[in-house]
C-alpha cells in the first residue's frame, strides 16, 4: 500500500483514496449510507430497487450504453445493497478511470427512473425473491431473522417483500432518491493505480455540481430483550434438518465487537471443538458454518448447521450447548485464542492483495466508524488476551437471550429442546483437547516447475496440477478421483487432519484439493516468508498420506448425503440431468462426485491403489508465482519434491460418451416452494487443443458473459423473462460443450426457449458487427489483467497448462490469441454449433 488519503468537496462528499501501484487497475465505489435497515415500512426494498433501476438508464447513457461501455474498456460494473448502504463500483483498467467516474457519476446524480423499466425490474425482483424461496440455505436463514426480530427490520428481506415491491411506483421511487443519494449522505473510495492530481481533477468535475441535503433517517424499532430462550421449528419438504442458534450481539462500532467476533471464531473455526466433533470425529453434519449479521446496530451471531440425513437434530442441540456453556465458564485453550488471532491477521493482511476487498474494506469501515480505524485492526487484535475472551464470552454467551431456529421433515419436539437445556444449564463438566521473470526447469524425478516472479506483492501462489482426472475413470469406479483427492488433506504419517488444520492457521498458509474436468489441482497461498513451510507441508501430504478408513466412510456418507439432497437444489440438479442427456448416465462425464452405487464398491484398496497410479513426480506439474529467488526456490523444491517417486507411463485419459438418443428432456420436482424453470439448452463445442476455442469462447461471452451480452440484454433486462440467463462452456482434450442456463417462471418457459434459439439462429445468420467484437474483446483482455492480480490464479493457470500439454506460455498468450479472433470464424462457430442437431435441452420445473 502505497499512501492512503481522504479530502471533501465542498458540497461535503468524502473521497477517500488507497494507491496500490503494483497492477493497473482501479476500483472506483460510491457508497451512500442508506440499506435496508433504515426504510420504513412504507419504502422498505427501496434501496434494493434503485440498486437495479439506475442501470436502466441516465441522463447522459441509455440503458444500452451503461452495460457496455465498462465492458468495452476491459472492465466490469455492479452494485449491492447491505442493511446500511448501497454501494455502486467499477473495476478497469487505471487507463480508464476518467470512463468509470462519469458512470459512477451518472448513477447516483442523473438516473431516468423510465416507467416502463420499473415496471419490468419490479418483475424481475419479484422472481429474485421468489427464487430465494426454492433455496433451503436461504429459507433457514430467512426464518432465523424473523424469530429473532420481530420489530426490528433485520427480520424483513433487504429486497423488502412481494406486496411491497408491487406497490414501488415511479414517484415514491424519486422522492426516495432525492431524499438520500445527497454528497452529504454519501462518499466515494477509490483504490488501486491513479494519480493523485488526477483524482482530485476527476472528482471536481463529476461530482462537485451534486446537490442536495439527507433527509432524517429513521433508525429501526428496537428489539426487546428476551429473558428466556426461543425455540421456533417447522416442517419443510426436504431431505435432512437445518438448525440454527443465534445470540444477539453489539453492533460493529461497539468497542467489545472485535473480541466478540474472535470468541465466535474460536467456537466455530476448523480447528474448534465443535467443528472437529461434529464434522471430523462424529460425522454428523453437512456443514456447519457461523454468519455474523450486525452493522450500525446490535445484531445476531448465528451457529449454522446442516444435519446429515439420519442425525436426529436433539444430539447437535446438546453438544452445541455443552460447548457454549463450556465456553462461557472460561474453558477457553490460550493456544486456541492465539491460533485464531493469527488466522484473524493472516485474513485482515490478505484483504490487500486486491483493490476492489481493500476498498470495500475501508468502506464498510467508513460506514461503521472511519476509515482510518481498518489499518489499526492488526494492533487490536494483537492487545486481545485471555481474560478479555472470557469476559466476553460471558457476558455474551447466555443461554437465555438464545433463539433455536430448525426445519426439517419432521418439527422439533419443544419440550424434550426444553429439558436438554435445562440439563446442559445444570451440568458441570469440562472438555479436554524462461526469461528472468518466468522460468521452467524440470527435477529429476521428472517433475515440472514454472516459476514467475512477480514484485510488490507480499503472497506467494502455488498451483499443482496432477494428471488425473473423472476422465480416467470408468463405469464402475466413477467418484474414485474425487473421493481420493478429497482424503488427501485428511492425514497423513506425520499429521491427523486436525494437526494438519492447526499448523497451516499458524502459518496463515491456504491450502485446497480441487478435481476438476482435465486434471486435479492442488492450491495453496502463503505469504513469501511461509513459503518452505508450505513446500514441507506439500511434500508430507504428497509422499505419506494415510487414508484413514474412518476418514473414507465420512467422506462416503458426506457424498451420499450430497447426492440424496441434489434435487433440493434445482438449479444444480438440472445441469446434472442435462449431461446425463448429452453423455448418458453411467458416463465419467456427468459429475466427479460419481454415484452411490460407484462409490459403495470403492475400497481403501482401490483408494490407495488409484493414488500409487496417477500421483507421481513425472505427472505432476507445480507453478509457484510471487516475489521469490528462483535459485533458492528451485532448491527448496527439490529438498521436498524431489523425493516424490516417479512412476509409469499413466493411463490416457478417455471420455465415455453413450449419449441418448433423445434431445429433450423434462423434470418435475415436488417442492411446495418452487414456482420457477430451470432451462438448460447446450451441445457440443470445440476441444481444449482446437484453433478455434478462443473464438469459441468469444462467442459464449458475446452471447451470454454478463449485463452487456445479448441473451442478457434482449432477454432479462428488455422483455424482463427471466430472473438470470448465462452461457458457459466447459473443454476437455476430445471436445467441448456448452450450456445455456435461464431461470424464469413456469409461465414464461416456452417463450424463454424460444427466444433463446431465435438469438442464436440470429448469429448464424447474421454474425455479429465490428464494435461488439471489439466491447467483447476488450472486456476479456480487462478481465486477463483482473485475473492477474492473484498469484495464485497464475499458479494454477500455470501448471495446468504445462500439464495438459497446452504448455505454460499458452497462458502468457491469452491476449494475442483474443486479438487474432475475426468475425468470420464466429459466424462459421456458430453455424457449425447452434443447430437442433446439437442442440440438447433439459427442463427442470
Amino acid at each position: 500500500m502505497d499512501k492512503v488519503f481522504s479530502f471533501r468537496l465542498h458540497n461535503n462528499l468524502l473521497v477517500i483514496c488507497a494507491n496500490d501501484k503494483s497492477n493497473p487497475l482501479v476500483s472506483i465505489q460510491l457508497w451512500v449510507r442508506i440499506g435496508s435497515n433504515w426504510e420504513t415500512d412504507e419504502n422498505a426494498g427501496y434501496s434494493h430497487f434503485i440498486e437495479h433501476i439506475v442501470f436502466k438508464g441516465t441522463k447522459k447513457f441509455a440503458m444500452d450504453e451503461l452495460s457496455q461501455l465498462i465492458p468495452s474498456v476491459g472492465g466490469e460494473i455492479n452494485a449491492f445493497t447491505e442493511y446500511d448502504a448501497t454501494c455502486y463500483y467499477v473495476n478497469l483498467p487505471s487507463e480508464s478511470i476518467a470512463v468509470g467516474m462519469e458512470v459512477i457519476s451518472q448513477l447516483c446524480q442523473f438516473p431516468l427512473f423510465n416507467e416502463e423499466q420499473i415496471s419490468k425490474e419490479k418483475n424481475v425482483v419479484i422472481e429474485e425473491l421468489k427464487e430465494s424461496q426454492m433455496n433451503p440455505n436461504d429459507k433457514i436463514l430467512r426464518n432465523t431473522l424473523q424469530h429473532c426480530f420481530t420489530h426490528h427490520r433485520y427480520g424483513r428481506d433487504i429486497a423488502g417483500t412481494i406486496e411491497q415491491v408491487k406497490n414501488i411506483t415511479r414517484k415514491k421511487i424519486i422522492t426516495f432518491f432525492k431524499n438520500y443519494y445527497t454528497p452529504d449522505n454519501s462518499f466515494l473510495t477509490i483504490s488501486g493505480d491513479f494519480n493523485q492530481k488526477n483524482i482530485e481533477y476527476l472528482v471536481e468535475k463529476y461530482f462537485s455540481k451534486w446537490t442536495g441535503k439527507s433527509a432524517v433517517k429513521i433508525p429501526s424499532p428496537i428489539e426487546k430483550p428476551c429473558n428466556k430462550y426461543s425455540i421456533k421449528t417447522d416442517s419443510a419438504n426436504v431431505s435432512g434438518d437445518y438448525l440454527n442458534f443465534s445470540f444477539p450481539i453489539p453492533s460493529k462500532n461497539t468497542q467489545d465487537f472485535h473480541i466478540l467476533n474472535l470468541l465466535f471464531d474460536i467456537l466455530t473455526n476448523k480447528r474448534s471443538i465443535l467443528y472437529k466433533e461434529l464434522h471430523l470425529d462424529k460425522n454428523l453434519v453437512d456443514a456447519f458454518d457461523l454468519q455474523i449479521i450486525n452493522g450500525l446496530e446490535p445484531g445476531l451471531a448465528i451457529i449454522e448447521t446442516i444435519l446429515k440425513d439420519s442425525i436426529k437434530p436433539y444430539k447437535i442441540i446438546k453438544i452445541i450447548l455443552d460447548t457454549i456453556i463450556n465456553f462461557k465458564k472460561g474453558n477457553i485453550d490460550i493456544n486456541e485464542i492465539e491460533d485464531t488471532k493469527a488466522e484473524t491477521i493472516f485474513s485482515h493482511r490478505y484483504s490487500f492483495e486486491y483493490i476492489e476487498y481493500l476498498g470495500i474494506a475501508i468502506s464498510f469501515q467508513e460506514i461503521y466508524s472511519k476509515y482510518s480505524d481498518y489499518f489499526k485492526f492488526e494492533q487490536k487484535i494483537r492487545k486481545v488476551n485471555r481474560k478479555q475472551i472470557n469476559e466476553i464470552a460471558h457476558k455474551y454467551l447466555d443461554i437465555n437471550q438464545l433463539k433455536i431456529t430448525h426445519f426439517g421433515k419432521n418439527k422439533l419436539d419443544i419440550e424434550k429442546v426444553e429439558e436438554i437445556i435445562t440439563q446442559a444449564q445444570q451440568k458441570p463438566f469440562s472438555i479436554k483437547k524462461k526469461n528472468k521473470k518466468l522460468e521452467i526447469a524440470t527435477l529429476d524425478n521428472g517433475l515440472k516447475i514454472v516459476l514467475k516472479k512477480t514484485k510488490y506483492k507480499p503472497v506467494v501462489g502455488l498451483g499443482l496440477s496432477v494428471g488425473v482426472s473423472q476422465l480416467n475413470e470408468n463405469a464402475n469406479n466413477l467418484g474414485i478421483n474425487n473421493l481420493t483427492a478429497s482424503l488427501i488433506l485428511k492425514g497423513n504419517e506425520k499429521y491427523t487432519f486436525n494437526e494438519l488444520m492447526n499448523n497451516l492457521a499458524r502459518n496463515g498458509i491456504h491450502f485446497a484439493i480441487i478435481p476438476n474436468m482435465n486434471n486435479t489441482s492442488i492450491v495453496m497461498k502463503c505469504f513469501t516468508e511461509r513459503l518452505t513451510t508450505s513446500l514441507r507441508i506439500l511434500q508430507e501430504s504428497l509422499l505419506y498420506p494415510t487414508f484413514p478408513q474412518n476418514e473414507i466412510d465420512k467422506q462416503k456418507n458426506t457424498i451420499y448425503s450430497i447426492l440424496r439432497k441434489i434435487n433440493d437444489y434445482p438449479n444444480s440438479y438440472c445441469h446434472v440431468l442435462w449431461r446425463e442427456l448429452i453423455f448418458g448416465k453411467n458416463s465419467n462425464l456427468v459429475q466427479k462426485i460419481g454415484y452411490k452405487e460407484t462409490i459403495e464398491e470403492i475400497t481403501r484398496q482401490h483408494i490407495q491403489s488409484w493414488y500409487n497410479q496417477f500421483f507421481k513426480a513425472n505427472n505432476i506439474t507445480l507453478s509457484i508465482v510471487g516475489d521469490i529467488d528462483f535459485e533458492k526456490v528451485l532448491y527448496t523444491c527439490d529438498a521436498f519434491l524431489g523425493k516424490l517417486p516417479k512412476g509409469e507411463n499413466h493411463i490416457q485419459n478417455l471420455a465415455i460418451k453413450k449419449p441418448s438418443t433423445e434431445h429433450y428432456r423434462e423434470k418435475n420436482l415436488h417442492h411446495s416452494f418452487n414456482t420457477q424453470s430451470i432451462i438448460v439448452l447446450g451441445g457440443f463445442a470445440p476441444n481444449l487443443f482446437s484453433q478455434d476455442k478462443t473464438a469459441f469462447l468469444v462467442l459464449g461471452e458475446i452471447l451470454g458473459g454478463g449485463m452487456n451480452s445479448r441473451l442478457f440484454i434482449s432477454i432479462r433486462e428488455k422483455l424482463g423473462l427471466v430472473y438470470d440467463i448465462s452461457f458457459s462452456s466447459h473443454l476437455s482434450k476430445e471436445f467441448g460443450i456448452y450450456t445455456i442456463t435461464a431461470l424464469t417462471s413456469k409461465a414464461n418457459e416456452k417463450i424463454v426457449i424460444q427466444k433463446i434459439k431465435e438469438k442464436l439462429q440470429n448469429i448464424v445468420k447474421n454474425g455479429i458487427n465490428d464494435e461488439e467484437l471489439s466491447i467483447t474483446i476488450n472486456q476479456m483482455k480487462g478481465s486477463i489483467i483482473s485475473e492477474f492480480e492473484s498469484n495464485l490464479y497464475q499458479a494454477q493457470s500455470y501448471a495446468i497448462a504445462e500439464q495438459i500439454g497446452l504448455g505454460y506460455m499458452y497462458v502468457e498468450d491469452k491476449v494475442k490469441r483474443l486479438e487474432n479472433v475475426r468475425k468470420d470464424e464466429i459466424q462459421k462457430l456458430a453455424n457449425q454449433y447452434f443447430n437442433d442437431d446439437n442442440f440438447y435441452l433439459q427442463v427442470v420445473r
